[in-house]
């Protein structure tokens, strides 16, 4: 390679840095020492409904405390900034008129009750080259209904237009050649008129673009967007200067077994974790009944609900996108590898409720969705946290 190796750590300021970003954090910088290149640090920031304050402060700490060294940052500076997404919002919207001006994206108008109506109708649904035609979106409406929309603040959505029947080869450093195809893609969400922010598909292709990223290191959970990535590396023409992909393996247990995420912790404290799934409509009943009581039971009792989305990484997404409209909050959100861990746990019915003592003991789970089945959690969360439910 006759470019200067650079690499980036891009972590998102929701929480304590955790010891699969650690990992990746430590291969990046070897990584790029052993080349003689540069290490970025990256704030991916853009998903305000999760930032925790501080969170960004001590990812710089924990990294200074390892000893791994930053050449560019938001406190170290550097030529390709600025290094936080949040400031960079002007150059995303550049890069989405980009693509919607050469016929690779497209405004899309449907509500999440449309979304809905969708998904009961159509088994499976999904937003993409077999259903795009029969939404509301700016393929099928006027040019003038879309100005009209847009003009009268609208809410709507940019997606990606991916093209189905061709094999997307992502060659991975690690593994050899994935060849995917893109008719099981989906049109990625790339952009959102509410806040004005793109998804993280769009935001990382751009930063590692212009940041001149040489090689992305990261954790193999992402695999299956890496096809959409080497897509929009096209869609954009940069395909010749797009980076090497390198996706590392889970972090595993001594006997095996997958280690989900080391913030399943709660410093002593008890804590819920709920397995559900996007598609599972009692999930979403169960947490419009719970949410609303969910931050303040953590503040009375110390609780940490932690909620493991069975279907996999691909389905993020759709389930970011889903609790930003419900305004859901008081929780942590991870994401499984796939539906196994429900199969391992050998759970039969979704949602799935594990409550933990402080010693992470289960005293109780609850499988299923009945109505009155929050007070069943209100009451589990008082008799773990030694309180009596009131009457």
């Amino acid at each position: 390679m006759d470019r200067k190796v650079r690499v980036r750590f891009a972590p998102s300021p929701t929480g304590p840095l955790h010891i699969g970003g650690v990992r990746t954090a430590l291969y990046n910088y070897l990584f790029a020492r052993q080349h003689g290149g540069d290490m970025i640090l990256r704030i991916e920031d853009t998903d305000s409904t999760r930032f925790v304050p501080g969170a960004e402060d001590y990812i710089n700490e924990a990294l200074a405390w390892l000893g791994i060294g930053i050449d560019e940052g938001v406190r170290e500076g550097g030529k390709y900034g600025p290094y936080k997404q949040s400031e960079r919002r002007d150059i995303y919207r550049e890069h989405v008129k980009m693509l919607l001006d050469n016929d690779k994206a497209y405004i899309a108008f449907d509500t999440p009750a449309e979304l809905e109506a969708k998904r009961a109708e159509i088994p499976n649904f999904q937003y993409d080259a077999s259903t795009r035609m029969s939404m509301r979106n700016s393929l099928t409406l006027p040019k003038e209904e879309v100005d009209r929309l847009i003009a009268d603040g609208e809410k709507y959505v940019v997606r990606f237009k991916v093209e189905p029947g061709r094999d997307v080869e992502v060659n991975d450093l690690l593994r050899g050649k994935v060849t995917i195809n893109s008719s099981i893609l989906d049109d990625k969400v790339l952009y959102k008129s509410a806040d004005d922010l793109p998804t993280y598909h769009l935001a990382n292709i751009v930063d590692d673009h212009l940041m001149e990223i040489t090689h992305v290191i990261r954790g193999e959970e992402w695999l299956p967007s890496a096809p959409l990535h080497v897509l929009l590396y096209e869609a954009f023409g940069w395909s010749d200067t797009a980076p090497s992909f390198v996706h590392l393996p889970l972090l595993l247990k001594p006997d095996g077994k997958e280690i989900l995420a080391s913030k399943l912790t709660n410093k002593g404290k008890p804590m819920i974790i709920s397995l559900w799934a996007t598609w599972c409509r009692p999930c979403r009943q169960e947490l419009d009944a719970i949410a609303p009581k969910l931050e303040q039971w953590q503040k009375q009792t110390g609780v940490k609900m932690v909620i493991i989305n069975t279907e996999g990484i691909d389905s993020k997404d759709a389930v970011m996108k889903m609790i930003n409209e419900k305004g859901w909050t008081g929780y942590e959100l991870l994401f499984a590898k796939d539906n196994s861990l429900a199969q391992k746990l050998g759970v039969r019915g979704i949602p799935f409720m594990i409550y933990l003592d402080g010693k992470g003991n289960v005293v109780d789970t609850t499988t299923g969705f009945a109505p009155g089945s929050e007070n069943h959690i209100i009451e589990k969360l008082l008799e773990i946290t030694g309180k009596k439910a009131k009457k």
